[in-house]
């Protein structure tokens, strides 16, 4: 028969939860500095397919269809670590949300110059300012997350600063592309926004879409 004393000893020791295990240091991945998250993430946008569409005899644009899904950039840059950075035992996709607002953020960056735009033409913009023919680099600006302008950038342009010329959102008419990807498209005017002599600049991207408005006049010299 048991003493009192080994019962409750017993007791004790079935009650008493077992020791965690410690966790390896070695287990535990070195963080990437924001520099390399970002020098990274540029290199897979840099490698996006590159698109070209074209009004012949107007303006021609070539540009990268870079993706803009947060989270399959994350995991494709995840899939970059290795050695000590490397995440062991742990599920990559929830991993690499960590460094999700860091992606967004290049994300955002890179939208600023995503390709050319080769004018065969003179375009006036907004009745007033002509861009002469040549080729020029190519963005998307945003506003609170929304299209809110294609900017237009090159030595030749008046005194070389940017034009931003506003887009305006619509109902997406556009095959969306995978992962959100840019979708750029350049289209004669509708005859309601001023029909021929004119042009329009059409942006997609994560579920927007977005046309310039007011169109662009095209062939316009100056005054």
């Amino acid at each position: 028969m048991r003493t009192p004393l080994l019962l409750a000893v017993a007791t004790l020791a079935l009650a008493a939860p077992a020791a965690r295990a410690q966790p390896n240091p070695n287990d535990v991945p070195d963080m990437p500095r924001p520099a390399e998250i970002a020098e990274r993430v540029g290199e897979l946008l840099d490698r996006s397919r590159e698109e070209r569409v074209e009004l012949e005899g107007v303006a021609r644009i070539v540009y990268k269809q870079m993706p803009q899904d947060v989270h399959a950039v994350a995991l494709a840059f995840g899939e970059t670590l290795s050695g000590r950075q490397e995440p062991r035992g742990m599920d990559l996709a929830r991993y690499v949300r960590q460094f999700e607002p860091q992606v967004q953020k290049v994300l955002d960056e890179r939208l600023g110059d995503i390709g050319t735009i080769e004018l065969l033409v003179p375009v006036r913009i907004k009745g007033k300012h002509v861009i002469p023919p040549g080729t020029y680099r190519l963005g998307l600006a945003l506003q609170g997350g929304r299209l809110a302008a294609v900017v237009i950038q090159g030595e030749d342009l008046q005194r070389g600063r940017p034009v931003l010329y506003k887009l305006k959102l619509r109902r997406p008419e556009l095959e969306p592309a995978e992962q959100g990807a840019v979708v750029m498209k350049l289209v004669t005017a509708e005859a309601a926004r001023g029909g021929g002599g004119r042009i329009d600049i059409i942006a997609a991207l994560r579920g927007q879409e977005a046309i310039t408005s007011p169109s662009l006049e095209v062939g316009a010299g100056d005054d």
